[in-house]
């Protein structure tokens, strides 16, 4: 496999722009826009991106994905600030699931490696790429309801494994109902009966809960009891991305912002991220 990163030219712009419209389209679809309105919707969006990207990281690298001569897709990458910043990578859907993305990863890791930098990006929630990036050693560092973000850390050993409380859950019923990791960790394992704002109701098993970190290491940062739920249910119906509430035995109602991330080995995943960080 040839596969090349050439830096982009300004001619590379229409296959850049084709690229967006192509990856991007999906996340349109659901509002059922008719083909002449979405160009005009991903032009815009497009156009947003390129300014936004200039305004904020001016010193980025910008390439084209080459692959035996033919351009496949587009990574950008930022590197300033001690940290490599991975902005954008995008190939065409007709060149996925050939390890491509798995390999222009890797080589950032092993530049982040050899570096002593943190490699950081962040991804749609729902999108399989997180996979890609969990298997290559990334964690979860936050999230603010729409994507995730996810850090890779040089050291000695390569991070497996999301962060972990150091002390075990307390046992089930033994831990008075709050918005509290003590809480949820006591809940781990048990079926919990959730109903959206429009009445729907459906059981979803709480299957981990984890420390919610900052997006890069500040010893000014206080955490406090910042951390994140996930939660597993049926495939269908599913809750939308609003407040659902369920009851603990014997306690009145708790209310959560639950967000679907997306079906994950035939069940539907959710996640619920409690952020209580401040500066000290």
């Amino acid at each position: 496999m040839n596969l090349q990163i050439k830096t982009r030219r300004p001619d590379d712009l229409p296959f850049i722009e084709s690229v967006f419209f192509e990856t991007k389209a999906p996340e349109f679809a659901p509002l059922g826009l008719p083909a002449p309105a979405l160009q005009q919707l991903l032009r815009m969006q497009f156009q947003a991106q390129c300014q936004g990207y200039a305004a904020q990281y001016p010193n980025a690298q910008d390439h084209v994905v080459v692959l035996d001569d033919e351009p496949i897709g587009r990574m950008m990458v930022n590197r300033t600030g001690g940290e490599i910043l991975l902005m954008d990578i995008a190939i065409l859907e007709r060149y996925r699931n050939r390890g491509i993305g798995t390999a222009l990863v890797r080589q950032l890791c092993d530049e982040s490696t050899a570096s002593g930098q943190p490699l950081r990006l962040s991804v749609r929630f729902g999108n399989p790429a997180e996979h890609l990036y969990q298997r290559a050693g990334f964690v979860r560092t936050g999230g603010d309801g729409v994507n995730i973000s996810m850090e890779l850390r040089p050291g000695p050993a390569p991070i497996e494994s999301l962060p972990v409380f150091n002390t075990p859950p307390e046992p089930f019923g033994t831990v008075e109902p709050a918005y509290s990791s003590r809480f949820f960790r006591s809940l781990l394992g048990h079926s919990l009966t959730f109903t959206g704002s429009d009445g729907v109701a459906i059981d979803l098993i709480l299957e981990s809960v984890y420390p919610l970190l900052p997006p890069r290491p500040d010893p000014a940062m206080d955490i406090g009891d910042s951390f994140v739920a996930n939660f597993v249910g049926p495939l269908t119906p599913v809750l939308p991305v609003n407040i659902s509430s369920f009851t603990p035995a014997g306690a009145e109602p708790l209310l959560l912002t639950l967000t679907p991330l997306g079906p994950v080995l035939g069940r539907m995943t959710y996640e619920a991220i409690f952020n209580r960080m401040q500066r000290t």
